[in-house]
């Protein structure tokens, strides 16, 4: 179904609820031009999203049963769920246990809209940083030639090379965190986790590819 909806002056959110046990599966927001504006793929009976007052379509696979209006500024709940969301920098997407749930159109807008001041968006990002590198170590550290080569059980040459590897990841820890704290606005502050993030997924990639070879080699070795 398809509804035209309005926030009227004053107020900041919109307020949808379900009719009926049947799971809408999607929700879709566009704007008076029809440009979609938010989106939503969860399983849930309430959906609440803030924006300008105006007219708004509403598409979904469901029926509502109550659309309201409220005063309530929806960004305390926005931050807490941002909070714990990743960023995939590729296409803007906000995802939450690698579930995406939100696509941004300006990610540098949507976050200064989020958070009040340029101390809250640096909180943010240098937790959203330390998530990516607790994930990167994880992954190092459960790589058995990492772990041979700490343990000493590792040629001379791997050995070397891993330590190298945790001398460069160290060193980036240190240049992400004080490069945030350097940034003089919030596109510089993405600009340095974005860095990172994508050498990281670089990395994962080659990390990937190694163990496809290896394995296609072990399939091929099985057969002889």
């Amino acid at each position: 179904m398809k509804k035209i909806v309005e926030i009227s002056s004053g107020n900041t959110a919109l307020k949808l609820v379900q009719k009926g046990n049947k799971k809408i599966t999607f929700i879709k927001v566009y704007d008076s031009n029809q440009k979609l504006i938010r989106q939503s793929h969860s399983s849930v009976k309430k959906y609440q999203f803030s924006a300008s007052p105006g007219k708004y379509i509403v598409e979904t696979d469901g029926d509502l049963e109550l659309i309201e209006q409220t005063l309530k500024d929806a960004q305390q709940e926005s931050r807490r769920v941002y909070r714990n969301a990743d960023i995939n920098f590729r296409n803007n997407v906000l995802t939450l246990k690698e579930i995406p749930f939100r696509q941004v159109d300006d990610l540098v807008g949507f976050i200064e809209n989020t958070f009040e001041n340029k101390k809250e968006i640096l909180q943010y990002l240098e937790r959203y940083s330390e998530k990516l590198f607790l994930k990167t170590r994880k992954k190092m550290f459960s790589d058995s030639k990492t772990i041979q080569a700490l343990t000493g059980m590792a040629t001379q040459a791997e050995e070397a090379r891993v330590k190298k590897q945790l001398k460069e990841f160290i060193k980036s820890e240190e240049e992400v965190s004080k490069g945030l704290k350097k940034a003089k606005n919030t596109k510089e502050m993405l600009a340095i986790v974005s860095q990172f993030s994508e050498s990281d997924f670089k990395e994962e990639k080659k990390v990937q590819v190694r163990r496809q070879k290896t394995t296609r080699r072990r399939a091929g070795n099985d057969k002889n």
